[in-house]
This record gives C-alpha cells, structure tokens and sequence, in this order.
C-alpha cells in the first residue's frame, strides 16, 4: 500500500509499474495472495494506467474476483466514456451488493436512457436512503434536464470518474480542482476536455503526462493543437519570457516542430529547456522534446549549443544521442574550442552517471580535472554538495580518487529530505544482501516516494543506487544516479 504511483520521477514510475505488473510468484507467508493482486490493480489503477490495470484484470483467477475488482472495472469503463458497458456493469454489480455508489451509477444510467419518469421515482430512493450529496443530485437534475446546465462546486476529493463521466455528458470540463489533488482520470480528462480553459489543459496534460497517465505522444498533439494567439505564436521567446505555465511550452514546442533551421531548432529547444526548469517540468518536457533533439546530429559547429542539448538529451532518456555528443566534442576540446571543452568539461559527470555500458573511459582523471575547475568557478556546488557526485560514481562502482573525497570534507549541506529509520534501512541491506529483487525494489520505491531524488538525502540515494546495481539492475541504477544529479542542478 505504501507503493509510490503518483510520482514525478520517470525511474521511480518505471520500477513501480514493472513491480506492479510482474510475472514473479507472491512471496510465500501469511498474507493473502488474491488480496497482493488486488492491491496490485487497485494502485495500477489509482496511478492513472488503465490500459495496465485492465490487462491485469483480464487474467484474474476467479478465486480471487472481489467487489473490489468489480468497482475499479466499473470506473475503467465510466472513465472512457464507455456508459453502455458501465450501465450493463453496474446493473449487474448492484443484484450483488446495493452500495451507495452502485445506486448513483444507477440513477446515472436512468438519466443517461432518458427514463425520467423511473429516475423520478429512484431519486426518492436515494433520499430515502440517507444519500447526501447535492453536488450530485445537481449534476443529476442537469442531465436530466430539470436544471439548467451550469458550474457545480465539485472539491478534488468528489471527482469520481462517475462525476466525470457526468460533466461530460452535459459537455463540461472536470473542475479546475482536478490540477490540486484530483484523480489520475480527472487529470486527464481536463487535458482532453475540448471545452476547458487552453492554459489549464496545458498543464493537466504536462502533469499527466509527468505521472504517465498520457502518452508522450498525447502531450506533443496536444502541444500543437491548443489555441494560442497568434502574436504568442509568432514570437513564442517573448511570450515564454511573460507566460510562466506551460502554454508557452505549447507555444515554443509548436515553433521547434516547424523549425527548418538546426540553429534556430537548439535556439528554441535551449529556451523551451530554461523555462521548463523554472517550472520545475523539466522531465516531462525534456522526454516531448526528444525526437526533436535526437534528430540533430553533432559537428563541431554546433558546439555553443552543446551543454544544453547533452542535458535535454539525458533528461529525456537519450542516453547514446549524448553519449555521441559527448564523445563527438571531444577532440575540438582537445584542440581548444572553448564551447565544446566547456562543454565536455561540465557536462562529463553525467555522461559518466549515465554510461551503464561504460564505453566512456577514464572517469578518474577527467572528475579531477572536473573537480579542479569546479573549485575556482563562481556560484558552483560546494565541495561538500559536489560530494554527491563521488557518491553516485561509486555507488555505481566506479572508484573515485581519494583527494577528492578528502576536499570534500566539510559541513554537510542541509538534508533534502527525511532519513529512512533503521529498521527500514535495515530490512533494506538485508534484501540486497540476500538478491531479493522484489523487496529491494518495493523498499527502494518507498524510501524515493513520490518526490523521487529531489525529496531524498544524499546518504540514503547513495545506497538505493548501490542496493539497484547490486542486485543487477544496472541501467536502473544509473538512470536514478542520473536523475539525482540533474535535478540537483549538475
């Protein structure tokens, strides 16, 4: 239950989806196995990936079948628009168990045949039974025309997929709420709802898209469809520069699809890349920007540009685009541009956090000369903040001189985040230790939690990223090293 499944990090969504979806027998002890696979489809579910949890429901045993099961199928088909089936479901589930919600997708279904004279009579019922809720029975009388169709106050915690189906059948969006603390259905539902405010379908879309609720793909055709003003998509730098929300990010990334100049494409893509860091989207949008970028192949010329697209690209999970950056760069660094030895120089930690293969030599040598660099510029990371780069390198098994770690020192920054207890540390090691691949993960999800590394003490990403390398999770690994250093600003 504790399983993290609304997070921002991409490494952190990738581990628990695969844990939650695996094919590996259930521990054996005094826990229920059908109750482990209910809670499976349960947090598949309330993560926003229906496609997963309907896979999964689609193979349960029929000794493990539950009401449970039932009402998330139930919500699956009501969030798809799918009402036919929903009805069908819902009449079926309520011979069974008459809960309150299964008599509201009751009188939904009523209003939605155009019964009126039943649904008259069945309102009286839910009265009769003690339901209260009159944002529901407005929503109801709306739909079936006794009432104008207009706002209803719907707080975060009431946008049911049942409410959302609701809302759109009398052609509404889902509320601005759904951005604070809605479900992963109402997140994407104000993202694809054709009738909500351009600016807050931006950000639905980026925040689902964050969470994978929707597709990359989704977000980049949203991206190019949402209405903008033509002045904004004229000049989408300008509009950037006042527009602190992501309909600049549609704005800018519209212009990058349309670039024909290379120039002019890194241009844009450094812009949209400073502003999604303002905002702190910078995963979401380095991933949309990515076939962009991969696109633009490295010569010397383009060195100014360098530094940037490395990090787009390792944001965006294009490990080898950087990689051949990185090693494209090298030998004009060698012979003294200024712009590809700045960036090779500043950008060679993260190539080596990145490099699971390890095909990027000498790591030693260039962290020294990295490190030296480091210690005479203006406005860096501290030696002892810098310290978390020797941590991750090692962790990863890729030894780190000792002077390094001598100058390194010091006062300790201030903690990001809370430190696990020794129990949960402890029971931590002792996965590791005995391969207990399963656990490690699921404990290693929980000591991340949603914030992912932005939220996690040095100390404690250390040993999650050594626990993943050694249990042989070895890309895993480096991708979560990488994610602890650029979203530490490396």
């Amino acid at each position: 239950p504790a399983l993290p499944v609304a997070s921002r990090s991409a490494t952190v969504r990738d581990l628990s989806r695969r844990l939650l979806l695996t094919t590996a027998r259930a521990p054996q002890g005094l826990g229920d196995s059908t109750e482990l696979l209910r809670q499976r489809v349960s947090l598949l579910w309330a993560a926003g990936w229906a496609g997963d949890a309907t896979a999964l429901l689609r193979v349960v045993p029929p000794v493990a079948e539950h009401p449970a099961l039932d009402a998330i199928r139930l919500d699956i088909q009501l969030a798809a628009g799918r009402h036919e089936d929903a009805c069908t479901l819902a009449r079926n589930m309520r011979e069974r168990q008459a809960t309150p919600a299964l008599k509201k997708a009751a009188a939904f279904c009523l209003a939605m045949a155009g019964r009126t004279a039943q649904l008259d009579l069945y309102e009286q019922v839910l009265y009769a039974d003690g339901i209260e809720d009159p944002a529901f029975f407005r929503l109801l009388a709306q739909l079936a025309g006794r009432e104008p169709v207009e706002p209803v106050d719907l707080p975060s915690s009431a946008m049911s997929p049942l409410y959302l189906a609701m809302l759109q059948a009398t052609d509404r969006p889902p509320p601005d709420a759904a951005l604070d603390g809605g479900s992963a259905a109402a997140l994407r539902g104000l993202a694809l709802a054709p009738g909500a405010q351009p600016h807050l379908r931006a950000e639905a879309a980026e925040l689902a898209a964050e969470r994978g609720i929707l597709t990359l793909d989704e977000l980049r055709q949203l991206y190019l469809s949402l209405p903008i003003a033509a002045a904004s998509e004229a000049d989408p730098i300008a509009f950037a520069a006042e527009e602190p929300g992501a309909l600049a990010a549609a704005a800018l990334y519209r212009a990058i699809a349309n670039s024909q100049n290379v120039e002019a494409t890194l241009n844009l893509i450094e812009e949209t890349w400073r502003h999604a860091r303002a905002r702190g989207r910078s995963d979401v949008v380095a991933r949309a920007l990515r076939p962009h970028i991969e696109a633009v192949q490295p010569v010397e010329v383009l060195a100014v540009y360098a530094a940037v697209t490395m990090r787009v690209l390792l944001r965006g999970g294009a490990m080898e685009a950087a990689r051949g950056w990185f090693q494209e760069l090298i030998r004009p660094a060698r012979l003294g541009d200024p712009h590809a030895a700045s960036a090779v120089l500043e950008l060679a930690p993260l190539i080596y956090a990145a490099d699971a293969g390890e095909q990027v030599a000498a790591p030693a040598q260039a962290l020294s000369i990295w490190w030296r660099a480091q210690n005479d510029a203006a406005g860096g990371h501290s030696p002892a903040e810098r310290a978390l780069v020797l941590a991750m390198l090692e962790s990863l098994e890729r030894p780190m001189p000792d002077a390094l770690w001598a100058d390194a020192i010091g006062p300790a920054p201030m903690a990001v985040g809370p430190l696990p207890s020794v129990a949960m540390a402890r029971q931590f090691e002792q996965a590791v230790a005995a391969g207990r691949k399963g656990e490690t993960v699921l404990l290693a999800l929980i000591l991340l939690g949603n914030d992912g590394p932005q939220a996690v003490a040095d100390t404690v990403l250390a040993r999650i990223v050594s626990g993943l390398k050694r249990i042989g999770l070895n890309r895993e690994a480096h991708a979560l090293a990488l994610e602890s250093l650029l979203i530490r600003g490396f």
